[in-house]
């Protein structure tokens, strides 16, 4: 029996240093990869955006006199890979339109968006400087040139304008105007449709990138 319990207590002795170590050992804290702000030629990822609109009924071919002012709010987001010149996403919006200037079309005052976007930059640059806090509250980039942070796009597909839903198309710019920020200019055509005049949708956007 004692040979038992001076074995026991010899073991011990002998596995304590081991086991202090590892107890003692630091634990290793996760190393996350930095997040990376949306910067010219370089935005990709989910976002969420607010815009304004104003619709016109068909000024393109019956000029200012076909106008009918509806000014409007919309609200959104998407996802967006926009990687070097290349622009392509999917972006879904949700408003409503406030008539005005003797505007009477008849039907739903909402106006739902589901858009495909397609573009290409013609001007790439990565080249850009950061802003000086007297050209700008935010952190914002400086592009190399003029149309280095700004890609343009076609866009494509469904539109719900007074209660009918129809297909639609355009096409827009996008431009990073600041870290995780960017903004954005569409044109949407939605043809006649069910006793509906054509019209065009005009929306600036900003775009809060995550």
């Amino acid at each position: 029996m004692r040979k038992l319990v001076i074995a026991a207590l010899a073991s011990t002795v002998l596995a304590g240093p081991g086991f202090a170590a590892d107890v003692l050992q630091p634990t290793k804290v996760p190393v996350y990869a930095p997040v990376t702000p949306c910067t010219p030629q370089n935005c990709s990822g989910w976002y969420a955006n607010f815009g304004l609109l104003n619709q016109n009924a068909n000024i393109i071919s019956s000029g200012l006199s076909g106008a009918t002012n509806d000014f409007g709010v919309m609200l959104g987001g998407g996802y967006q890979l926009w990687q070097g010149p290349v622009l392509a996403g999917i972006r879904l919006n949700g408003g409503y339109e406030f008539s005005s200037q003797g505007a009477s079309e008849p039907g739903s005052k909402f106006l739902g968006t589901a858009l495909v976007q397609l573009g290409y930059n013609f001007f790439p640059s990565s080249a850009s400087a950061p802003t000086t806090p007297g050209q700008s509250p935010l952190q914002g980039f400086v592009p190399a040139n003029l149309l280095a942070a700004s890609t343009p796009y076609i866009n494509a597909g469904g539109c719900l304008r007074h209660g009918i839903v129809q297909g639609c198309a355009g096409a827009g710019v996008q431009t990073v105007v600041a870290s995780s920020w960017s903004a954005a200019f569409d044109y949407i055509n939605m043809p006649s449709q069910k006793g509906q005049p054509d019209s065009q949708v005009f929306m600036l956007s900003a775009l809060k990138h995550f």
